[in-house]
């Protein structure tokens, strides 16, 4: 193995955050016991008439193609997923129910103000570990990249790590006097983009 692997940006900020780790998972990473993989975390959600705080998972969420990639609301162990960048994406249909059968669009002038004007957050243990305008999760009018480019996320300064085996949250704080509108059905999809630590 070679004694002076090259780092990515991944490994790196995991290796600052180590002390946030198990023991166990912070020597392993050390040693490179551990690989890094890219990873997207992704949902879709029916955000439909909705107000107050919505929350997005819980333990009662189950994996499902096309819906969500994310089991419950922890990572299994020796899994902690680094989240660099975050896409968001809005559908709307007089009467589709389903948010795996819809077509998501990232420009801003398309989406519901009610989800506009809202706050993303990401809780670990309940705590706070990020929080961002919903807003800032779309794009301009004319994107200038492909799905995943800097280009049409929204890339993160100080990327938090969601660690293994800990309670992860996802919210959306809609405005105290709005509400997504009824009048047809509305969704959203969350794209949480990044490096994942993994057994070899």
């Amino acid at each position: 193995m070679n004694a002076n692997p090259i780092l990515t940006k991944g490994h790196k900020i995991l290796l600052a955050k180590a002390a946030l780790l198990p023991p166990e998972t912070a020597m392993a990473l050390e040693k490179h016991a551990l690989k890094l993989t890219d990873a997207n975390l992704y949902l879709r959600a029916d955000v439909t008439g909705k107000a107050g705080i919505l929350k997005l998972i819980d333990e009662t969420t189950i994996k499902q193609v096309g819906i969500t990639n994310i089991d419950g609301n922890k990572l299994p162990k020796f899994v902690n997923q680094v989240v660099e960048k975050l896409r968001a994406g809005y559908a709307t249909h007089a009467t589709e129910t389903d948010p795996s059968k819809l077509k998501y669009t990232t420009k801003y002038s398309a989406v519901d103000t009610a989800i506009l004007n809202s706050v993303f957050t990401i809780k670990l243990n309940e705590a706070p570990v990020l929080e961002v305008p919903t807003a800032r999760l779309f794009s301009e009018e004319v994107s200038r990249g492909a799905i995943g480019s800097g280009y049409d996320a929204y890339i993160i300064d100080n990327p938090p790590v969601l660690i293994e085996e800990m309670k992860i949250s996802m919210e959306i704080e809609f405005p105290k006097t709005g509400s997504v509108d009824s009048g047809a059905k509305h969704f959203i999809e969350l794209f949480l983009q990044g490096q994942r630590t993994a057994q070899r």
